[in-house]
């Protein structure tokens, strides 16, 4: 049984410790903070909007790397004018702790209090969430229906529906003893929020059919973006800046 998590972990999380670069290289304004939560420490960095009228956007990333390697995508939120929290999770980055399900939702929501401490209204703030950080992203919004909107790039309906794609997985992690199971499927038709949810028709790692029957559970207001011959990563960065700021028109009213 103790293989079998440890054999999770190792494949729903893969953090990094070392920062490759901060918003400094930039020349950004940007607030470092460092948020006690339970059994952890959550490290980011806060680049606020260039108005009050312009979104905020909480990022919550994918299972791999940390904070140093989104940079590119606080710049690309930066040039339409919104600001951006870049967040690592426990474990990754230099947050302490251990990941683990709960953890990652504790986590963001350490974040949104950060936010509500620093009076930015709730319907300014538009949730992101990339791959395993898109099943963080929406339980978030469905805790906080206050919020401006959702983002879901590259999302997976949960953990099994992804291991049951995988021999290996099937093998040594039955669904009987998965822990961490990041069920955002289930949560979709709870989720009050205006989504966008993105997805490459190419995706070789979590199937363009995942995001299809996540639009399908999700309350309208909804949207699908498929980003025709691509994979898994960076999807923002194929959008433009006018697809993203038609994106923002549709949340951020």
């Amino acid at each position: 049984m103790a293989f079998r998590y440890k054999f999770q972990t190792r494949l729903i999380y893969a953090p990094a410790r070392s920062l490759i670069c901060t918003p400094a290289v930039y020349g950004w304004a940007f607030q470092e903070f460092t948020l006690a939560v339970k059994d952890a420490q959550v490290h980011g960095w806060y680049l606020p909007a260039a108005s009050l009228k312009h979104p905020v956007v909480i990022y919550c990333h994918g299972k791999s790397g940390n904070i140093s390697s989104h940079v590119p995508l606080a710049d690309f939120w930066r040039r339409m004018g919104c600001g951006c929290v870049l967040f690592d999770y426990r474990g990754y980055g230099q947050s302490q702790g251990n990941p683990s399900e709960n953890g990652l939702y504790s986590d963001a929501e350490a974040v949104w209090a950060y936010l509500m401490a620093l009076q930015i209204d709730p319907a300014r703030i538009i949730i992101h969430g990339h791959s395993l950080g898109a099943a963080v992203a929406g339980a978030l919004a469905h805790d906080h229906p206050e919020c401006g909107g959702l983002i879901l790039e590259g999302a997976f309906t949960s953990i099994p529906a992804i291991a049951r794609r995988s021999l290996l997985w099937r093998i040594l992690s039955n669904g009987y003893f998965l822990r961490d199971r990041f069920d955002l499927a289930q949560r979709m038709p709870k989720i009050r929020v205006p989504t966008v949810i993105i997805h490459g028709t190419r995706d070789g790692v979590v199937p363009f059919a995942m995001a299809q029957e996540l639009f399908a559970l999700a309350v309208d207001p909804k949207y699908l973006v498929p980003v025709v011959g691509v994979g898994h990563e960076r999807l923002w960065s194929f959008l433009g800046t006018q697809g993203a700021k038609e994106l923002l028109d549709r949340l951020h009213k």
